[in-house]
């Protein structure tokens, strides 16, 4: 039987994004974090992976991209889920994108496990997801992720995690080559 709060945390995250689609794809938004819950899932066979951060998969993007705030997180997960979903979520900034990305960067380094997990799979998902966007965003974005990986550093905890994002992103760069 389905944990209660994983369970609860798809329904949220279904009802928030409810009728958004993918950028490049145009399939429901919903399968993002529906995939990036699910290979969470399966890296519990390799780590620590606790049903509060598999519903902060969930909910990793509601806060960002929908009317949902951190609050409402709160209130219907707990500050420990909210605490998550809030270090996986990208400020609002008017700063220039390279400033923005060195800071989340720097940021996300020094965050707990837990989140250097989610957000390990969550960026691999998008590098996978993003084959019809423009080449020059991919690139981009891939290179970015390197840079992320960087950041992380060689923790050992992280050693699956981070080789799976650097081969998505150097996939991508090759791929943005051709």
């Amino acid at each position: 039987m389905a944990d209660t709060i994983v369970t609860n945390a798809a329904i949220f995250a279904y009802t928030a994004h409810e009728g958004q689609k993918r950028k490049y794809t145009g399939r429901p938004y919903i399968e993002h974090p529906m995939r990036v819950a699910g290979k969470l899932t399966l890296w519990a066979c390799k780590f620590p992976v606790s049903k509060e951060m598999i519903a902060a998969a969930w909910l990793h993007d509601v806060v960002e991209d929908t009317s949902a705030t951190n609050a409402d997180i709160a209130q219907m997960f707990g500050g420990y889920i909210a605490s998550l979903v809030h270090q996986l979520t990208s400020p609002k900034s008017d700063e220039p994108r390279a400033v923005r990305k060195r800071k989340q960067r720097e940021a996300l380094a020094a965050a707990a496990l837990e989140v250097r997990l989610i957000k390990l799979v969550d960026r691999t998902d998008n590098l996978e997801d993003m084959a019809l966007g423009p080449v020059k965003f991919r690139h981009q974005y891939a290179e970015e992720s390197l840079l992320l990986a960087q950041e992380i550093g060689d923790d050992p905890m992280l050693a699956p995690m981070l080789a799976a994002l650097r081969a998505a992103a150097l996939a991508e760069l090759a791929a943005a080559k051709e």
